[in-house]
């Protein structure tokens, strides 16, 4: 029911599929993001073409929550947050979607009664719990996650949305509203080996925009801090160039979340730019036929499952 990170092509009966990722650790995350492009597309474990395949997944994910309600184990040197917070979001929207199901009430909610604990006090999230650090990357997906439980029916203390809303202000710049990773002004993070070959992005602009939309409602959309990150998105749009090293489906799929949101002349800047990125460039023939592939900032990390998952998401924020 798990979708593989680095072994993904051990069913390949060719042997000609690239594109693996760096380690099983992070299988817990793309298993998350596969199963939220299903979700998005309208299938369930109870309902569609891909039921079954959303059945097995889910089941998957609850076989692996701990105890204390973690989705995995806590490897991937700290890094296992991601593979929680999207795998929480994966079973809230499951829930959701599925009119409810009990069978996934209570591993839903105990995993983002986790999540909600794993929140440094008043502010926001970063690898682990309660560290006392906190990062916008990891905030922003906890935002998204309680979001869906928030929607969906679940318990979601109020005091955690207020929390990320501190820490979205303290690293949000005043003259352009540009936010920062982890302090006010930062570039972002990379991964090692993408050091210099990718130019860094509005990622977590994008992030601070959506999260702050989803919690403080479409009514907030002309705040200044929304604004002035949307305009900053506008400036960056999607371009699918190799060797330019602009290749950043993260911050695509941040970005086409918070554009939509805006809507006007903001969501009619990205549209455009984000389709002409991501339609021509998905595979079209061999075992790769409808993925793409892995050679944004990420690709090395999640690899061609990742890469495929968040680029369907990206697709489907239109419905």
């Amino acid at each position: 029911g798990m979708w593989s990170t680095d072994k993904f092509m051990a069913n390949c009966r060719k042997g000609t599929c690239t594109g693996k990722g760096s380690t099983a650790d992070y299988d817990m995350g793309n298993t998350g993001l596969a199963l939220l492009a299903f979700l998005g597309a309208g299938h369930t474990h109870k309902h569609g073409k891909f039921k079954r395949t959303v059945k097995k997944g889910l089941k998957a994910m609850k076989e692996r929550q701990t105890p204390d309600g973690c989705l995995g184990p806590k490897a991937a040197h700290g890094h296992w947050i991601y593979n929680h917070t999207i795998g929480a979001m994966a079973l809230a929207e499951a829930y959701g979607l599925s009119n409810k199901s009990p069978l996934l009430q209570g591993p839903a909610q105990k995993a983002i009664d986790f999540l909600v604990d794993c929140q440094n006090p008043y502010l926001g999230w970063r690898y682990g719990r309660q560290t006392g650090e906190n990062d916008t990357s990891v905030t922003g997906w906890a935002v998204l996650a309680l979001k869906s439980a928030k929607i969906s029916g679940l318990h979601v203390p109020k005091e955690t949305f207020d929390g990320a809303l501190n820490w979205f202000n303290k690293v949000t710049d005043e003259a352009y509203y540009k936010t920062g990773y982890t302090s006010k002004g930062d570039t972002g993070a990379r991964l090692q080996e993408a050091m210099g070959k990718f130019q860094s992005t509005e990622a977590m602009s994008a992030a601070a925009v959506v999260s702050r939309i989803f919690i403080l409602g479409t009514k907030a959309t002309n705040r200044p801090e929304i604004l002035g990150g949307g305009n900053l998105l506008k400036q960056n749009p999607p371009k699918w160039d190799v060797k330019g090293g602009t290749i950043d489906m993260y911050y695509w799929y941040y970005g086409t979340l918070a554009m939509f949101q805006l809507g006007r002349q903001y969501w009619k800047a990205w549209n455009g730019p984000m389709k002409e990125a991501l339609v021509p460039t998905q595979k079209r023939e061999g075992c790769e036929n409808g993925s793409w592939d892995p050679i944004g900032a990420w690709g090395t990390a999640g690899g061609r499952v990742y890469s495929t998952a968040i680029n369907c998401l990206s697709l489907e924020i239109y419905y």
